[in-house]
């Protein structure tokens, strides 16, 4: 029998086919001749898939491609004309390969409008949902339940989207992080997690062949997605071809064959005689239905040409006023952020520099005693090193924008560096607190832990966030610890008991330029791009940082980052 969920997703791509699939036809045969832009036509393109996510895309036991994704590549390359070889890999790997330009085609991609600058999506090729697995014995039935469970450990793959989706339902949540659905699964299992979120269609292969009988499906199905072919941005032609074919293919019985390969098992179990009474019921039924279809099928088609034209019409127009809509805002939001900008670098670097000038002229006082002269050398340092980190942040700003902040990897022991931050900023709060705030650090005894970074910006990172947790904590202390949560990432925190972050106010702390108190009134000195620095050099390193924050308890930043390191540079 049919899944129902699976046959609404597949109608619902049927049918949008459909409807597109004058438009399209009649789009690409205009703009093809007259453009003159080249297509990025190649000899022989390259399909991009992972390795390991069965029924999509997978190597099997014969080592060789298979899955739904790759049959339907096979036969959209057929339609299309074009040869292709295979290339596959982990999943982010062949994402990064995609945009890079080492892969021309990827099968199987969830179509994020934010990703529209970097490659080009076809029409969707299937929607699925994410679903949720528990143990038999869990009190987990609805997603409220998920919501409210206090402390829930959720087991999931290190997809971004999915962990700001499961934090955007519980903040609280500890998200565990696995390679594969069933790594997920035998975590589930064991009772290393509360419940397990997959995509359904990839978790159902998985759960009818699991050994263990203690999971169940909760029947909880959240975040529907459309996934397609992805192609690289520079492959217009590719693209095109790709949606005209798999337009060809809505109504193809090969397409038929492989939903059916992969999705829609048949019931063996089904006897002859009632395989003979359903084919005399649908006969009659077609011969029914067709006497309706013949006297209107010459309206319907006139009617569908003008709905397409109209609705065209609508669509164009309502996004041409929204895309007005949200650049007016950007331009009004950018001209206000930069005024306050400009004015709050006036500000930081007139205050500094004044005091540098009033302590500099002071000291030309030849009748000072040598307590005054140290007394005011000292201010003159200090707001030295103020200015010059101002000017750093800037210049660090200024190469990321042009995209020449670049990384230099190399091995280095963990708790030998953390030990030299230690010292640092345990001076800095002494000497600020005087006894009142207490730096505390948990840095356990795993000092056999090597791990491969740019120790210079990895020192920078969390002494932005250690100076910051210093100048908003007036009380109580500042915790910094790290732990190993898997063979491949390290976990540290910094968490204080100052002021805390407003809930409204927590999205924009890592914008630059943006600070919870905006204006040159505000209470709080700084130029705003602190946060922003350490989060793209966080992103730079491979790795991912969040923000946990009640007002008038305390902030905690939780920075995750790969052992093994992750070159990456930015676009």
């Amino acid at each position: 029998m049919l899944d129902t969920d699976l046959r609404i997703k597949i109608n619902m791509w049927n049918n949008r086919c459909i409807w597109h699939s004058l438009f399209i036809a009649l789009l690409m045969l205009l703009m093809t001749p007259l453009n003159g832009q080249s297509d990025g036509l190649k000899d022989t393109l390259v399909v991009g898939f992972d390795e390991n996510y069965p029924p999509l895309q997978y190597i099997n036991s014969q080592g060789e491609p298979d899955g739904f994704d790759i049959d339907l590549i096979k036969l959209v390359a057929k339609k299309a004309g074009f040869k292709f070889v295979f290339k596959y890999g982990p999943w982010f790997e062949i994402q990064k390969k995609l945009i890079s330009g080492e892969v021309d085609i990827v099968p199987g991609m969830y179509i994020n409008r934010g990703r529209n600058d970097d490659v080009l999506f076809s029409l969707p090729t299937l929607i699925t949902a994410h679903e949720f697995y528990v143990r038999s014995d869990s009190p987990l039935n609805s997603l409220n339940d998920v919501r409210t469970h206090h402390g829930i450990r959720i087991i999931i793959q290190n997809v971004k989207v999915l962990k700001e989706y499961l934090l955007s339902i519980s903040s609280e949540a500890e998200l565990i992080y696995v390679e594969s659905p069933l790594e997920g699964f035998q975590k589930l299992s064991l009772g290393y997690g509360d419940c397990l979120f997959m995509p359904d269609i990839v978790a159902e292969n998985y759960f009818k062949t699991f050994p263990a009988d203690n999971i169940q499906k909760t029947g909880i199905k959240v975040l529907y997605r459309e996934y397609a072919i992805a192609t690289n941005i520079k492959l217009v032609g590719i693209n095109e071809k790709i949606n005209l074919a798999l337009d060809e293919l809505s109504n193809d019985e090969s397409y038929s064959s492989i939903q059916k390969k992969w999705f829609l098992q048949a019931d063996t179990k089904v006897s002859r005689r009632s395989y003979l009474i359903l084919l005399i019921f649908v006969a009659f039924l077609i011969m029914v239905l067709t006497a309706s279809v013949l006297w209107t099928w010459s309206l319907r088609v006139s009617v569908r040409k003008k709905t397409i034209l109209l609705n065209q019409e609508l669509i164009d127009k309502s996004e041409t006023e929204r895309l007005l809509k949200v650049e007016k805002q950007k331009a009004e939001e950018a001209d206000r952020l930069k005024s306050s900008f400009l004015a709050n670098m006036s500000h930081e670097i007139r205050t500094p520099m004044n005091a540098i000038i009033g302590f500099g002229e002071l000291l030309i006082d030849k009748d000072l005693s040598i307590e005054d002269r140290e007394k005011y050398v000292s201010h003159i340092n200090g707001n030295g090193q103020i200015l010059l980190n101002l000017i750093n942040d800037i210049i660090d700003v200024s190469k990321i924008e042009a995209g020449l902040l670049n990384m230099t990897e190399a091995p280095f022991k963990l708790l030998r560096v953390l030990k030299e931050i230690e010292v640092v900023v345990d001076q800095q709060i002494e000497k600020k607190h005087k006894g009142a705030v207490v730096f505390v650090t948990d840095f356990s005894d795993q000092d056999s832990i090597w791990i491969t970074s740019d120790e210079v910006r990895f020192k920078q990172i969390f002494y932005n966030l250690l100076s910051n947790a210093n100048k908003f904590t007036f009380s109580g202390e500042i915790l910094f610890g790290y732990q190993k949560i898997s063979s491949e990432i390290v976990r540290f925190y910094v968490k204080d008991t100052g002021i805390g972050i407003p809930k409204n106010k927590q999205e924009i702390v890592f914008s630059r330029f943006r600070q919870i108190d905006e204006g040159t009134n505000r209470a709080y000195e700084g130029s705003g791009l602190g946060l922003f620095i350490t989060k793209t050099l966080v992103e730079l390193l491979g790795g991912s940082i969040i923000l946990i924050s009640e007002p008038d308890i305390g902030s905690e930043f939780v920075v995750d980052l790969p052992i093994a390191g992750c070159r990456k540079n930015l676009a």
